[in-house]
């Protein structure tokens, strides 16, 4: 029988054609699917750091990211048939595992990034707490109860300003999260002149404050700019007491009264803009700004004294008038005059707050001063034999405070570099009121010495004698409250503050430049500003400003570092050395 070879129709060879031409480019593209599928991951990841780091190359970042995704599905689609066989063999199968469990993590990890975003709640980490709101702002955050609006004058475009821009942005952030009163925006001065006119801001940098209601503005400096070159390119620096300096216009916008420190002047004591490192008191007078308390100074021949009530305003007074919120008497050296000396208990007896920090040269005015507070001041320096700092026993080094008073509980480590005893005076007589005996003044000790310190009269003299001088222990500080000071009426009504407060250390050294920062000194300093201007919120163990890595310790600690440095390690060693060798001979 004979076949027939009839030819195939026009349309079966134009369909075989097509395969045969789209089969020949799969196998093309399969031979160079490892080398699409290698450009794509490259061309991805160069995307991603363009986005990354290249804001001004945003577009062309886009490109190619889009680029490497075309190029890897293009690898996938070629290489199809080897990766159904991966994915469906044994190991192909733990791969899709592995990758599926890193999906579902990275996917956690972004929806617990989405939740928390806007939550107040974060933990630092730091040892000093750099990145922590202070409790003071916290506290007038969650007190706002009108609206304020922060308006920050900056080009979020130029790469000069974007540090300080991105540090001022994470501080109002946390503001606006702690408060719905609070909201902040970002405006380019140089694209939007009006606004800045409008609230008076003239360069770069300043953050606007608005009380929106009663259209009040403070002006914040957030970040000063500087010319570094002869073409006056700007170089952008924050402001590094950026919290402190923005809580401050805060309170003003809003009618809050900012608590005062005065630092009494005159007599000797110590200079609070002075930055003289064993004298001065700068970084004190700068930790109480960061805590949102003007300082000033107090001159008793040339100001005049209005007692006010802790943290309740004042009518308007005249230019040499001043209400503190809180006296300091920081090392006096010399006398206080009588006219002055009374001028200060027309102040306390009327609900005043005072902070007196003495040493053993003080002056036999202010002694006589304290006196009518109930306290006596000892003659001489306190010489310690147990816990001193080392390797002067004229250094007592306190590592327990009063638990049962806000001021001190809770503090740390302390030292005293040339303390002076504090005692109360005895037999400090008593007064009727409605018709029961009850006492004057109470006081409170802050710590004391170890029973084996002595009180050595002969500054001089660094060894006790045992047969003579005085043992302790001895109050380090003490917080008086009372009616009224020993020889002065007691009002008929309790000023409106509460009864006067007295607080007293027995030396003015520890709160220096040198030792501010060290241990809890500052701490004890700030708490004690903090319980006399009605602030216990804020009472607290606070970083440092500038922390000293320094080692502390007492004699006896000191010779278990000794001692374990020198033989502990070397006998761990020697001990598994010989372990070791026994069990492999």
């Amino acid at each position: 029988m004979s076949t027939i070879n009839t030819p195939p129709p026009e349309d079966q060879e134009l369909s075989g054609t097509l395969i045969d031409t789209v089969r020949s480019i799969q196998r093309g593209l399969g031979s160079l699917s490892s080398t699409f599928g290698l450009l794509g991951a490259l061309a991805i990841i160069v995307g991603l750091v363009l986005l990354g780091l290249a804001n001004e190359l945003k577009m062309f970042g886009y490109a190619v990211l889009g680029l490497g995704v075309a190029l890897l599905v293009i690898a996938l689609i070629a290489a199809r048939q080897r990766v159904v066989e991966s994915v469906g063999g044994r190991r192909g199968r733990y791969s899709a595992n592995t990758m599926l469990m890193s999906g579902v993590f990275i996917a956690i990890v972004a929806i617990l990034n989405f939740v928390f975003f806007d939550n107040p709640t974060r933990v630092d980490v730091t040892s000093t707490k750099q990145f922590t709101l202070a409790p003071r702002t916290n506290n007038v955050l969650n007190d706002l109860d009108k609206s304020v609006k922060a308006i920050v004058f900056l080009d979020a475009n130029d790469k000069a300003q974007q540090g300080p821009l991105d540090t001022i942005d994470n501080m109002l952030h946390e503001f606006d999260v702690r408060s719905d009163k609070f909201s902040y925006e970002i405006v380019d001065p140089q694209a939007e002149p009006t606004t800045a006119r409008q609230y008076g801001v003239t360069a770069y940098g300043q953050v606007a404050f608005v009380g929106e209601e009663a259209g009040t503005v403070q002006i914040a400096i957030g970040a000063l700019g500087r010319v570094v070159d002869q073409v006056g390119t700007l170089e952008f620096q924050t402001n590094r007491f950026l919290e402190q300096d923005f809580v401050t216009p805060l309170l003003a916008v809003t009618g809050v009264e900012v608590k005062s420190v005065y630092f009494l002047v005159g007599h000797g004591e110590r200079n609070v803009t002075s930055l003289e490192i064993s004298e001065g008191y700068s970084t004190a007078a700068a930790a109480l700004t960061g805590e949102n308390y003007v300082v000033n100074t107090l001159d008793l021949q040339t100001q005049i004294l209005v007692p006010k009530s802790t943290g309740e305003e004042v009518g308007d007074k005249a230019e040499d008038e001043v209400s503190p919120s809180v006296i300091v008497i920081a090392g006096p050296t010399k006398d206080l005059l009588p006219e002055e000396a009374d001028k200060l208990q027309d102040y306390m007896v009327l609900g005043g707050r005072m902070l007196m920090l003495v040493d053993p040269e003080t002056p036999d005015s202010f002694r006589e001063y304290l006196n009518t507070w109930g306290i006596d001041l000892g003659e001489g320096n306190i010489v310690e034999e147990e816990d001193y700092l080392r390797p002067d026993n004229r250094i007592p080094f306190i590592t327990t405070h009063n638990p049962n008073i806000e001021l001190s509980r809770g503090l740390g480590r302390t030292f005293f570099p040339g303390l002076a005893p504090i005692t109360p005076v005895k037999d400090i007589p008593t007064v009727e009121v409605r018709g029961q005996q009850i006492n004057r003044l109470f006081a409170e000790p802050l710590s004391i010495t170890s029973s084996n310190s002595w009180l050595v009269e002969d500054a001089a003299r660094v060894e006790p004698d045992k047969e003579n001088d005085k043992r302790g222990p001895f109050f380090t500080g003490v917080r008086i409250q009372g009616l009224a000071p020993i020889g002065r009426e007691i009002p008929d009504e309790p000023p409106p503050g509460g009864f006067p407060v007295v607080v007293v250390v027995g030396d003015s050294d520890f709160a220096t430049n040198e030792h501010f920062t060290t241990a809890s000194n500052g701490d004890l300093f700030l708490n004690a500003v903090n319980d006399l201007a009605g602030d216990v919120a804020l009472i607290n163990i606070r970083p440092k400003l500038a922390p000293r890595r320094e080692l502390l310790a007492t004699p006896s600690e000191f010779d278990v570092i000794r001692y374990t440095s020198w033989f502990m390690i070397p006998i761990i060693l020697a001990i598994g050395g010989t372990f070791v060798w026994w069990k492999q001979r």
